[in-house]
């Protein structure tokens, strides 16, 4: 039967037709028996309409217990038993009332499902709740805007975007029927619950030989992430779309588990390096940004790209203080007050120095097959969920760090205590705006993280952006109503010259890199061969040092050593280069 009684304004029009035909219309004159029932989850049914009818013990259907009248009532849908009882029984007890609005305007079945396809356009584009249209400050603007008109239920939302998803995938498996060649780029992490997903990229050529790169699959991952599982579930996914045996290449960060995936899934498809993976090893390892303590998952030995590996913050344990003043907040001043912060313990390096570069172990360096997240570091304006994947791999080793990854370290502790203390402190925080608005500065110092290098790269930027800003914050600060102890602890991560220095040497240094992650991490996918152009011109960079302050040419020399050992120490990667970047006119000269 159909399911004409969804909109409120059809009840209106089944009174009409009652009243028309001379039937009885004195509501009073209905007399019901209340029934007790429950639904299939133990919920009370409370719609008037189980007065006069029985819900199924699967909840998938309705019949009225006048009559041996049955029909679906899924999603716990009422409209067509409703319907029934009104036109066939006259329970004109059941009618609902319609809004006056929606009584007086009536639109046509065109624009309203019109309407709809805009609806479920803002939610699948903007990302809203399904039920977000039927709030009360929406709806009165959308009555205001189109009278007459209701948004679809929620109900209505989850079957349409269920229909959505499955003729969506019907079309992907039509197209890939004409796609000859695929390759496909794997990701794996985990959010803030620990849930897994994994993420399929397909890239192939159409026919006018245009580059089309697509999602072909997004899915939760339950299974254990050991290198057979993700075989299995990668073949079952590539068969269920008809593309099992078009797949020659696959893209993937280097965790053991995925690469012996690869192997395993077919032995005639090659796996390459996901280069802005490798360009983020390159720089957090040659420069010392992140160091934790590595912890081994005993439960799976094989699992390696999951493993969650906690960064070490240090926070020591400190005693509430009492807050002397009502307006002083003291949150940063407790993140200060443990030994993390004790950064005066390094000596600063002179520029005329000669760094010594040949500690630097493997000890030290961010591994490829462990990951870790970290609540406090997590920038929260960027990231909304917390993501732990491949990216963010740690491991410590204090005893082996250089002495310019020492420097390195030191400064950047600074600058992240103050972009902390931005956060945690209003009264430091409105100084800093003010500032900036007499400045007409936008720049905002916001937290790097772990998982992005790029993050560290804008927070150095911002922080000599605001250079001047933060001069005048730590010239300033006995000015600013804080306790002596709190200036004392804030004049401990002062900046001063010898630190502007080497934050403008890592600036210069490591815009190349910043401008080569961001261009392979782009929705428009860059191809192997761009990639391979943007590496050679890195090297290119990292290897002329004239015109280059004595910091930069360390700073250089040190990414210049991962750049070999990252991605010009595997002759199978690079053969895989070479040959896929032949294609590319832009490559020629450096193949």
């Amino acid at each position: 039967m159909s399911n004409s009684m969804n909109d409120p304004d059809s009840n209106a029009s089944v009174l009409n037709n009652i009243n028309s035909n001379g039937t009885n219309t004195d509501i009073s004159t209905v007399t019901s028996t209340p029934l007790s029932q429950q639904n299939i989850g133990g919920r009370k049914l409370t719609s008037r309409v189980w007065l006069y009818a029985k819900k199924s013990d699967d909840g998938q259907e309705a019949a009225c217990l006048l009559c041996d009248y049955t029909c679906s009532c899924r999603s716990h849908s009422t409209s067509t038993i409703r319907q029934h009882l009104i036109i066939k029984h006259n329970k004109l007890d059941l009618i609902l009332k319609s809004s006056s609005v929606l009584a007086k305007f009536k639109i046509s079945e065109g624009l309203k499902n019109e309407l709809h396809q805009l609806c479920y356009y803002a939610i699948i584009k903007d990302g809203r709740p399904f039920n977000d249209l039927n709030k009360i400050g929406i709806t009165a603007l959308i009555n205001k805007l189109c009278p007459g008109y209701k948004p679809p239920h929620r109900n209505q939302v989850v079957r349409h975007l269920k229909d959505l998803n499955k003729h969506h995938h019907d079309l992907l498996k039509e197209e890939l029927k004409t796609v000859y060649r695929l390759s496909i780029t794997l990701d794996f992490w985990s959010n803030r619950k620990n849930e897994s997903f994994l993420c399929i990229t397909g890239h192939w050529m159409n026919n006018s030989l245009d580059s089309i790169s697509k999602i072909i699959d997004f899915s939760c991952f339950n299974e254990r992430h050991t290198a057979i599982e993700i075989t299995k579930v990668l073949r079952e996914k590539m068969i269920d779309l008809g593309v099992y045996d078009k797949v020659f290449c696959i893209t993937c960060d280097g965790a053991e588990n995925l690469v012996l995936a690869c192997e395993l899934l077919n032995e005639d498809i090659f796996r390459i390096w996901c280069y802005a993976h490798r360009l983020h090893l390159v720089v957090i390892n040659a420069l010392g940004f992140w160091m934790s303590n590595k912890k081994k998952n005993t439960d799976e030995p094989g699992y390696s790209s999951a493993n969650i590996l906690t960064f070490n913050t240090t926070t020591s344990n400190v005693t509430d203080l009492e807050i002397e003043q009502e307006n002083m907040d003291v949150e940063w001043d407790l993140e200060l007050n443990d030994d993390s912060w004790n950064i005066n313990d390094v000596d600063l390096i002179d520029e005329t120095d000669a760094y010594d570069t040949s500690n630097a172990t493997a000890n030290t360096e961010f591994s490829e097959t462990t990951d870790f997240y970290d609540d406090e570091i997590i920038n929260e304006q960027d990231i909304v969920e917390l993501m732990n994947d491949s990216w963010s791999n740690v491991i410590k080793d204090l005893v082996n760090l250089t002495q310019p990854q020492k420097l390195i370290l030191q400064v950047l502790k600074k600058c992240r205590a103050i972009a902390k203390i931005l956060k945690k402190s209003s009264l430091i925080s409105r100084f800093v705006r003010k500032e900036q608005d007499s400045t007409k500065s936008k720049k905002n110092i916001s937290n790097d993280c772990p998982s992005r290098w790029n993050s560290t790269f804008n927070l150095i930027d911002a922080i000599i952006d605001l250079k001047h800003v933060i001069i005048k914050l730590f010239t300033d600060k006995w000015s600013l109503n804080l306790r002596k102890d709190q200036v004392s602890k804030l004049a401990k991560i002062e900046l001063t010259s010898e630190n502007w220095d080497l934050l403008s040497a890592l600036h210069f240094v490591l815009r190349p890199f910043f401008l080569a992650t961001k261009m392979m991490s782009g929705k428009e996918y860059a191809t192997i061969g761009l990639s391979y152009y943007a590496i050679h011109e890195i090297k290119c960079f990292c290897a002329k040092e004239d015109k280059c302050s004595e910091q930069s040419k360390t700073f250089k020399r040190l990414l210049a050593d991962k750049l070999t050992k990252y991605f010009y120490s595997n002759s199978e990667q690079i053969h895989h280069l070479q040959v896929s970047s032949k294609l590319q006119f832009y490559a020629y000269p450096i193949v």
